[in-house]
């Protein structure tokens, strides 16, 4: 399309190889020209002067590219100076109109014509126009002035450079519908004793107010704490200082300082400037750590009454008017107990602003990590409104209860491991898109935009493979698939994995049912002890303990030979978690009997947890398989059998189809391992067979039952004067002498 103004891209960039193309292929199609400065000091060059050539040439779009080469002890005049180095770009540009950007922005394709519109559109007597500038790792969106007349400003300051008109009135456009995004590259940290260096060589009799403030920050960035504990007091006493940025600082000097003074100065804050929300958020933050709910409440509310201001301060963090606001309030609920309103605030959120991925996070004795990788991915997402968020934790781990609860979240009852966390994660969530999240992912930015173009239909069933910066297998080790997929599995993982092997056969399955979308240009990377990314600790080891690759490479190996398990069948097994406790008590040889066996969803898991050992237990399933009306004895048995075999557990489970009471006079007094009753609930049957069954079980077996809720259940046990443990709704009998 052709613009009646021409627009030249002036850029200075340093050793950015892995970047450059991405940030070509974003800004180029908006400009008729680029500019290309390379800027790397002495510095040795990486190839990123020979990709912007590539990728300019193949996009057709004219450029210009100057370096400065390297000279060993010679200074020039960009070096330590950005303003100086950004005017060079400037002065090299042939046309009337420049923009500038650095190259870990990115531009969304859809504001090209917008922009253009907009230059074409400026009236003669306007010199520049000015649009958002998002810095995600900030929380922060300032105004920048980005597209200039070449000759009506000028690049000022050496450092945290600005644009400067040189004209009397320089009047400035405004474009509130674009942005551009600051999305810089994993793990590149800022280089603050660089940043240092250029403040300290400014005179400090010289330097602005926003220097002064900048160099207030850096100090604080480099470890000077107190240095800039003391350069923060003079400041707020400047009477220059303009309120926006005293606001901050009394900010910056309460999270460096102890109670009550942290305290005191946010409130000097909120006396500068009550409408914000930033101090009462962190006012919330300090009631809950002095243990006040109440007083976290009544900030929230302070804070959610602000409404969004009609001129943003440049330093306002923009998502407490948003996600992060309804966050807030949803914390002070659930420190005040109401866990149902906090999750209820979140969720309608949630679903206002499109309902569209769910994080699943499962976690475990990593407090502060897993708190960083929540704040990670909301903070690197496109739309943070339009995502939530579930810790799921297991219910041993007192650190994370008590300190990652106040967020949304789900409590992990058993010994499930980290599987059964995400499946519980899941079966809270509401999202068109599920992702099984860890601790130890680093996702890339804008990760969840990136998401919903790839699979493009959210509400068929898909799965996303991505790569994880390692990996070149087919196996997926971060589940991301859409609502339709995760209800068609009816879990997220197969339930019976711990840990090991249960990607393997996500993998698998979504691969066999043909709903895999290759996404692997996409990088997620997992930083994992295994590749060197961290070290080992004793979630890691839990996780990776040899029994649990046993035991998952048996159940992989069962599912891959077309065994049925335990949740393919009918059933109300909800004591999993104790037949697998038995399971792993039992010995070679051994005998148990299960008295109500139904249709053998229960005993099928006890069996294939058995298989899963590789022990040679005997079992015995005794039930009348009576059925219901329509059914009769022998289609029960029948589905009964068929179930087991279909489990490939027919091997050792037999079938006893006879009473309870008459089935035990088959067994010797002290013969068996263990027994489970689960039959009839009421008094006489219970007793019954309590009184049957009891001193079937050798010293040291296991004796136990189900519907201990049931009062016939509990009047029975109290008759024979057992005493017992209550395990979920199943009791087990204590270690007590056991006679004949």
């Amino acid at each position: 399309m052709n613009y009646k103004r021409k627009l030249t891209l002036a850029v200075i960039y340093g050793n950015v190889e892995n970047i450059m193309e991405r940030f070509l292929r974003s800004f180029a199609p908006l400009v008729d020209e680029v500019v290309l400065v390379r800027a790397i000091g002495r510095s040795i060059p990486d190839e990123s002067w020979t990709i912007a050539k590539s990728t300019l040439s193949e996009l057709g779009v004219s450029h210009g590219m100057t370096e400065y080469q390297n000279a060993v002890g010679t200074k020039w005049p960009h070096v330590d100076n950005f303003a100086a180095a950004r005017q060079i770009a400037f002065d090299l540009a042939s046309n009337e109109w420049v923009m500038w950007a650095d190259t870990d922005d990115i531009l969304d394709p859809r504001y090209i014509q917008i922009i253009r519109r907009a230059l074409d559109g400026l009236e003669d007597d306007f010199t520049g126009i000015q649009f958002p500038y998002e810095v995600p790792e900030d929380c922060v969106t300032v105004m920048r002035e980005r597209i200039v007349r070449k000759d009506s400003w000028k690049w000022q300051s050496p450092i945290h450079e600005c644009l400067m008109p040189t004209v009397q009135d320089a009047n400035i456009g405004t474009l509130n519908n674009v942005k551009i995004v600051h999305a810089p590259i994993s793990h590149r940290a800022p280089n603050n004793q660089r940043n240092m260096r250029i403040l300290e060589s400014i005179p400090e009799a010289e330097r602005t107010v926003s220097q002064r403030f900048h160099f207030m920050q850096t100090l604080d960035l480099v470890g000077r704490h107190d240095e800039a504990m003391n350069e923060g007091a003079k400041l707020v006493q400047d009477t220059e200082v303009p309120p926006v940025e005293k606001y901050q600082i009394y900010c910056f000097l309460a999270k460096g300082a102890q109670e009550p003074m942290r305290s005191q100065l946010y409130l000097q804050a909120v006396a500068i400037d009550p409408s914000r929300r930033e101090a009462y958020a962190e006012l919330c933050k300090g009631a809950f750590a002095r243990q006040k709910p109440q007083e976290m409440i009544a900030w929230a509310r302070c804070l959610r009454s602000q409404p969004k201001p009609y001129e943003w301060p440049w330093n306002a963090r923009r998502s407490l008017w948003g996600r992060e606001g309804i966050e807030a309030h949803a914390m002070a609920l659930r420190a005040n107990l109401d866990f149902v309103g906090a999750d209820t605030h979140e969720l309608n959120f949630f679903k206002r602003n499109g309902a569209k991925i769910s994080l699943l996070h499962a976690t475990r004795g990593r407090v502060q990590q897993a708190a960083a990788a929540r704040r990670k991915w909301l903070e690197k997402a496109a739309n943070p409104d339009a995502i939530e968020h579930i810790f799921a934790i297991d219910a041993d781990d007192a650190d994370s209860i008590q300190y990652l609860t106040l967020w949304r979240h789900r409590i992990v009852q058993g010994d499930g491991g980290p599987v059964r966390a995400w499946n519980y994660a899941a079966e809270a969530s509401h999202g068109e898109i599920l992702i099984q999240l860890s601790d130890d992912w680093e996702p890339p930015m804008h990760w969840d935009k990136l998401i919903l173009e790839w699979i493009g239909d959210t509400s068929k069933p898909a799965v996303l493979q991505i790569s994880d910066g390692h990996r070149e297998d087919d196996l997926m080790c971060m589940a991301i698939l859409t609502r339709a997929r995760y209800l068609d599995q009816g879990y997220l993982f197969h339930p019976d994995f711990f840990s090991m092997y249960s990607d393997n056969w996500f993998s698998e399955c979504a691969h066999r049912d043909g709903v895999v979308i290759d996404a692997r240009d996409v990088v997620f990377e997992h930083l994992h002890p295994a590749f060197g990314k961290a070290q080992v600790d004793e979630t890691y080891a839990r996780s990776n303990m040899r029994s649990n690759y046993a035991e998952g490479a048996q159940h992989l190996q069962r599912l891959q030979n077309g065994a049925i398990t335990s949740w393919d069948v009918e059933g109300w097994c909800d004591f999993r978690d104790l037949y697998t406790a038995i399971a792993r008590k039992l010995q070679d040889g051994d005998t148990f009997v299960e008295v109500g066996a139904w249709k053998g969803q229960s005993i099928i898991h006890l069996a294939q947890r058995l298989q899963d050992q590789e022990k040679a237990v005997k079992l015995y399933a005794v039930d009348t398989f009576k059925g219901d009306a329509d059914t009769g004895i022998l289609e029960v048995v029948k589905e009964f059998d068929h179930n087991v075999q279909a489990a490939k557990c027919n091997y050792n489970v037999i079938t006893v189809a006879i009473p309870s009471v008459m089935a035990a006079t088959g067994f010797d007094d002290l013969s068996l391992a263990g027994v489970f009753i689960d039959a009839a609930h009421d008094y006489d049957s219970v007793l019954a067979d309590l009184k049957a069954w009891g001193p079937k079980v050798k010293e040291g077996g296991i004796i136990a039952g189900h519907d201990i809720d049931a009062e016939g259940v509990q009047r029975a046990l109290a008759e024979m004067g057992w005493e017992y443990h209550v395990v979920g709704r199943c009791w087990v009998k204590k270690n007590q002498e056991n006679k004949p």
